[in-house]
């Protein structure tokens, strides 16, 4: 207890050192005073201006404490946003009030305002129980930035845009442990009920919403959901599809939700379950906060076939945990790419298998050889390998043609370096439904093929760390041979195979790996 009152004694000290309001300096406007005219039984805790243009209650209705805020607009205060879980709850006594910096001595940091802070006393009165601390930002959020909770065991947790950084102070040494992570903190979604308030909470919960691989066909936003709700998420867009985590799965608000867009009702998201697993769903649209602006996910639906027996998952991207298995010949629904990733739906789910696992119906399997071209020189020898030296595109960086030569590839697929007619260029161009199944990455330490249309983005992507070249991209071939060493090219050559359809036209292009002679 001791600890507690000296915590007290320092905090008062320091917010009475700098500007501190009191919670009931002045009586509540007229347009705010109607405003609660109509809601009976609310009790007005406090309030106060806190920046001119804004307005706080803080008001008690049963055992729920809310904050409301009002907005000072053409000569009227109109209500802007109210928030339950923002602030402390129980029947103790509360405390509001505004800072213009505050000097916390249980981290020994400063924060600069404007400040607002709300706080619940001890049965006693004579210290507080929790204390929660906002900054507006300069976009003009209130952002939680500060947590003193005598009931947990940090002192204080200073609360970062990408942090929680606990505080342990013994009124002499002073310790901390910083756990990275997203969460929360704009006050009109905070959850301090959920609020990850020890180390250990926030090691095991704390997660960052992940980029999408190189070429995914799935866009992510981050919608802000209103904290402390949780629904619940199906592996396709009904209530019919397979449901995860043992028909249990759910989704918490609490930390960030990717949002991929809207189909029939439902939102495609992708959430954190911990550290190590998260997962792709559906939750119903109603679940959305007002005014979100979310698109149609207007998937290319394609006839597919399993090609090997594979578990489907929904989450591809870390933990890979099973939600279902389909067999070899399985017939599937191929909705999009991402990265080395397939998504499928099946009779009653949707998820992910390996790009590699699939075909689409219409495909010409690649294990068909003789589905590829082959150039015969005049001499009658033949050369399997067309590799691509130059990428012809126009102004908008879109790729309508190729331009390569035709190389040999014989036993043990060691390159022979004879080029068919001494090294001739041939120019093809791609046909309007052309495909290629290219690697999604050279610094993997697998190599991944993926399905792409977009040869000039996927060559950023995949070679040059999505770095555009200053201007036109160099190609090694438009330099002599004795050049080649001393130049810095953007692009060298991609060995691929080739079908050609009756128009002469590349229609699909396969990468092949050839090991340097």
């Amino acid at each position: 207890m001791v600890k507690k009152f000296l915590l007290c004694l320092l905090l008062v000290i320091a917010l009475t050192a700098i500007l501190a309001v009191a919670a009931m300096a002045e009586p509540l406007p007229a347009d705010i005073q109607n405003y609660f005219n109509d809601k009976s039984g609310s009790q007005i805790l406090a309030n106060m201006n806190v920046t001119g243009d804004t307005y706080m209650v803080l008001v008690r209705n049963g055992n729920t404490n809310t904050v409301y805020c009002f907005k000072l607009k053409n000569g009227t205060w109109q209500h802007s946003f109210h928030a339950t879980k923002a602030v402390p709850q129980g029947n103790n006594n509360m405390d509001m009030q505004v800072f213009s910096e505050h000097y916390e001595p249980s981290n020994g940091k400063t924060y600069n305002g404007p400040l607002v802070m709300f706080a619940k006393f001890n049965s006693s009165n004579n210290y507080y129980d929790q204390a929660a601390f906002y900054q507006l930002s300069n976009s003009g959020v209130w952002n939680l930035c500060l947590i003193i909770d005598n009931t947990k065991k940090a002192d204080s947790i200073d609360v970062g845009k990408d942090y929680l950084d606990f505080f342990f102070y013994d009124g002499t040494n002073m310790d901390h442990t910083k756990v990275r992570g997203s969460f929360k903190r704009d006050m009109r979604y905070v959850s301090l009920e959920s609020f990850p308030m020890t180390v250990q909470d926030a090691k095991k919960g704390l997660t960052f919403a992940p980029d999408m691989p190189v070429n995914s066909e799935l866009q992510a936003t981050e919608i802000e959901f209103t904290g402390g709700k949780k629904y619940p998420v199906y592996s396709g867009p009904s209530d019919k599809s397979i449901r995860g985590a043992n028909n249990k799965a759910s989704v918490s608000t609490n930390s960030w939700i990717q949002v991929f867009g809207r189909e029939n009702g439902w939102i495609l998201i992708q959430y954190s379950i911990d550290n190590s697993h998260y997962r792709f769903g559906y939750i119903d649209e109603n679940s959305l906060p007002k005014n979100a602006n979310v698109g149609n996910l207007g998937f290319n639906r394609r006839d597919a076939v399993i090609q090997s027996n594979v578990n489907v998952t929904d989450d591809p991207l870390y933990s890979q945990s099973v939600l279902a298995t389909v067999s070899a010949g399985e017939n599937v629904v191929w909705l999009a790419n991402m990265g080395s990733w397939a998504y499928i739906e099946g009779a009653n789910y949707r998820g992910f298998v390996p790009a590699s696992a699939i075909a689409a119906a219409n495909e010409i399997p690649v294990a068909d050889n003789s589905a590829f071209f082959t150039y015969t020189d005049a001499a009658g020898v033949n050369y399997n390998l067309f590799e691509i030296r130059k990428l012809q595109y126009d102004a908008a960086h879109h790729v309508y043609a190729v331009t390569g030569s035709f190389e040999r590839v014989v036993e043990d697929e060691y390159p022979t370096d004879e080029k068919a007619d001494n090294g001739k260029l041939f120019t093809y161009n791609l046909a309007d439904n052309f495909t290629a199944l290219v690697p999604d990455s050279l610094s993997a330490e697998n190599i991944n093929l993926i399905t792409v249309n977009d040869l000039y983005k996927w060559y950023i992507d995949c070679y040059m760390d999505g770095e555009e070249p200053e201007g036109q991209m160099v190609f090694m071939c438009d330099y002599p041979e004795d050049q080649w060493s001393e130049i810095d090219a953007d692009f060298w050559f991609v060995t691929t195979r080739i079908q050609l359809n009756q128009q002469n036209e590349i229609e699909y292009l396969e990468y092949v790996y050839v090991p340097w002679g």
